[in-house]
């Protein structure tokens, strides 16, 4: 899911809006920086660790997707 081009979005969400921050710690971004080393290159990989970095940056990411990250906002 972090290389794919639709999914990584999801695990931005995913970890930006999670409210166990320690699940999302452990499960999800320790994962994601296990493979650093060998994914560092592709672009998608680096969008989730930017997302997670400075989420909803207009220098990262294209407006249609900042779209799809402020229509999640008000889904409980």
């Amino acid at each position: 899911m972090l290389t794919n081009k639709i999914a990584h979005m999801f695990v931005i969400h995913l970890v930006n809006t999670l409210d166990d921050t320690q699940l999302s710690k452990k499960k999800v971004l320790h994962e994601a920086l296990k493979l650093v080393d060998d994914m560092i290159q592709d672009k998608n990989y680096q969008r989730v660790l930017l997302g997670v970095f400075q989420p909803n940056s207009k220098k990262h990411f294209l407006p249609e997707e900042l779209k799809v990250f402020e229509g999640f906002e008000g889904l409980p």
